[in-house]
């Protein structure tokens, strides 16, 4: 299936998987979602995660007050977009969104009752702060 990118609080793209595509970003900032494939013939996918001083540096992950005095909303944006923060946020924000993944994931399979008790407990426990 296809790969979505859903850029936080920005326009998604939804991008057809073509013979020969590598699709390349960075999972830990951009929320994505594989939709499920529905063709004849399989599909092979493949994910690669590196990890390096270059992720989650402390200045990307810093809550002072001066670091988020965001002069306008469209500053705000930016930030979100561009921090791994927005993964402490997205869940309660996208929280369809993620239900909605889950169940097309599991399609009533084992294990979707967890994982749909797991994504309500984050978000809740988010809403709750």
């Amino acid at each position: 299936g296809a790969i979505v990118l859903a850029p936080f609080l920005a326009r998604r793209a939804r991008i057809a998987p073509l013979h020969n595509r590598l699709v390349v970003f960075r999972s830990d900032t951009v929320l994505h979602e594989v939709v499920p494939w529905t063709g004849a013939s399989p599909r092979l996918a493949a994910s690669f995660w590196f990890d390096s001083s270059l992720v989650n540096r402390p200045e990307e992950l810093e809550l002072t007050r001066d670091r988020l005095a965001f002069p306008s909303w469209d500053d705000a944006a930016a930030f979100f977009q561009t921090s791994p923060l927005q993964r402490c946020v997205s869940r309660a924000v996208y929280d369809e969104d993620y239900s909605r993944s889950i169940r097309a994931t599991t399609r009533g399979g084992k294990g979707e009752a967890e994982l749909l008790a797991g994504h309500r407990r984050v978000v809740a426990a988010t809403q709750s702060q």
